[in-house]
């Protein structure tokens, strides 16, 4: 498996301003333009590695906006050198950390359900219970029992890239889960859950209990 890479951005007032910092799709531009990904030549020429790139937007604190990210990827040697408004905290993971069997976690999900009938169509789910149910269940696909300890942010984002108005359900999920299935928790461990994760929905974030 490959090395896992956590990493921090932290975003004075002045960066959020001169950056214009303002939604989901102007992290995902920052992330790709402050945090861009060295892809190995030999990924970049085939084009079709993934990343494994996911982030969260944490929001103000007292010392500054906050962005925690993960990826399987290192970053390129530009992102040493930032302005002094802008800080990267970025460090290697244990091999061994996905290797335990009880964690407690904290997530952003998009949590929508397809519609019957209509292809390619999802129905955003803003009901707690609904919510609760949808994770339970991709949680149990993705080889983890969940136990949930807390929803909250259930609301609807909306934003645009470029002229076209996206629209995401959004509920942030607290929580121990307790690996079943190894093979299938790292996978959702590495990549994420759901839809909309370049948009900072569906990363998992663990602590080993």
């Amino acid at each position: 498996m490959k090395q896992l890479y956590a990493g921090r951005l932290i975003l004075q007032p002045t960066a959020v301003a001169r950056l214009r910092v303002t939604d989901p799709y102007s992290i995902h531009r920052l992330m790709l333009d402050l945090v861009q990904l060295e892809r190995p030549k030999e990924i970049s020429d085939k084009g079709s590695e993934p990343s494994g790139l996911q982030w969260v937007d944490r929001g103000e604190h007292l010392c500054g906006r906050v962005i925690d990210f993960l990826t399987m990827l290192s970053l390129k040697e530009e992102a040493s050198v930032l302005p002094e408004d802008v800080r990267l905290m970025y460090r290697s993971l244990p091999e061994s950390f996905l290797d335990h069997e009880n964690y407690r976690f904290q997530i952003v999900v998009n949590p929508v359900r397809s519609v019957l009938g209509r292809p390619g169509f999802r129905r955003a789910l803003t009901n707690e219970a609904d919510v609760r149910e949808w994770f339970v269940r991709r949680m149990q696909a993705a080889g983890a029992d969940v136990t949930i300890s807390m929803v909250d942010q259930l609301k609807l984002d909306s934003f645009r890239k470029n002229e076209m108005l996206l629209k995401f359900a959004r509920a942030r999920i607290f929580g121990k889960l307790h690996v079943e299935d190894r093979a299938k928790f790292e996978q959702i461990a590495r990549m994420g859950i759901g839809k909309g994760r370049a948009f900072g929905y569906g990363f998992l974030q663990l602590a080993v209990m």
